[in-house]
């Protein structure tokens, strides 16, 4: 009885082990790598156990590695132009900065549509990040290729430009590349700066920012009114107005309609050049704003304009200007 017992359990472990052996799923082929294609050199190819060495090349030395231009030796990125579905080109040029950097200026600067500099932070995220993002996962057959957005990328030593197509069915995108007809399908990027504008890489930075000491004489346009800051203002209440003149700051995008230029900034600097800011009223709460001549792009809240007339009519009247 004991024996036959033995004999039963054994059976049943034997079986048992049989059954999980063919039940457990086999392990996934490490080296499967599906349908994706990889382009080196201009060439096409699909991965298989030979290519595995090459398969992390769009880490490795093409596209997207160097949009992470601070890691390791890889090249930074030192501009990038945008022509959006709008028809408006946004144009991006990284600074190298130093301790002699000038004043205010950024790490990313806006030269098209106006030159300005940008919100750093802003340029990473919504624009540098988004595009890293970018892969070619496949490549699309008997496809017409509409572009929406052309990118060009530049670093030392290197130069691309993509053409971003409609979205696939699946919702990825087509997207081509400059000199190659081929068209390629990525299925998982970050499109969201086909929709970026200027304000968007700039939204509350402050239109100009000088020092105090380079600026010779501050003049005030009211609709057509000049006016000056009285000679007999102390100097605590001189920088506190200098400072309200810094404080215009990026509040929403100009509109085409607003060229009727009333009111107007001008500093005199010291070394005998002029900066200045025109404003036109775009509605109730804001103004356009021109930056030494060129087209409105943003505009400012109105209430930073009438913060200025309010320390004038201040210091016109002896009061001298509340500290905030």
């Amino acid at each position: 009885m004991k024996k036959s017992l033995i004999l039963t359990l054994t059976a049943l472990l034997l079986f048992g082990a049989f059954a999980v052996f063919r039940l457990w799923p086999e392990k996934e082929d490490s080296h499967d790598h599906g349908d994706i294609y990889l382009l080196r050199d201009g060439e096409v190819i699909k991965p298989d156990d030979e290519h595995d060495e090459e398969f992390d090349f769009w880490e490795a030395d093409d596209l997207p590695s160097f949009w992470h231009g601070e890691l390791g030796d890889r090249p930074a990125l030192t501009e990038i132009t945008l022509t959006l579905p709008s028809s408006q080109t946004i144009t991006i040029i990284r600074n190298d900065l130093d301790d002699e950097a000038p004043l205010g200026l950024s790490r990313y600067q806006l030269v098209s549509p106006i030159s300005f500099m940008c919100n750093d932070d802003r340029v990473r995220t919504m624009l540098i990040n988004t595009i890293s993002s970018i892969d070619f996962d496949d490549v699309a057959a008997d496809v017409e290729f509409a572009e929406e957005l052309s990118l060009e990328l530049k670093a030392e030593g290197f130069e691309r430009t993509l053409f971003i197509g409609e979205k696939t069915p699946n919702g990825g995108r087509y997207i081509k590349l400059k000199g190659d007809d081929t068209v390629y399908i990525d299925l998982l990027g970050d499109y969201s700066f086909l929709d970026i504008t200027p304000l968007d890489l700039t939204y509350g930075l402050a239109f100009w920012l000088y020092k105090f000491d380079d600026v010779e004489n501050i003049i005030v346009t009211d609709d057509g009114r000049e006016r000056h800051v009285p000679g007999d203002t102390s100097d605590i209440n001189m920088r506190r107005f200098f400072s309200h003149i810094l404080n215009f700051s990026i509040a929403a995008n100009a509109l085409e309609s607003a060229d009727d230029f009333r009111r107007k900034i001008t500093l005199e600097m010291t070394d005998g050049s002029t900066r200045e800011l025109r404003f036109a009223r775009q509605n109730e709460r804001q103004l356009a704003v021109s930056v030494d001549g060129a087209t409105p792009v943003f505009a400012c809240n109105i209430k930073d304009w009438q913060k200025i007339i309010e320390d004038l009519d201040a210091l016109d009247s002896g009061k001298g200007i509340r500290e905030e």
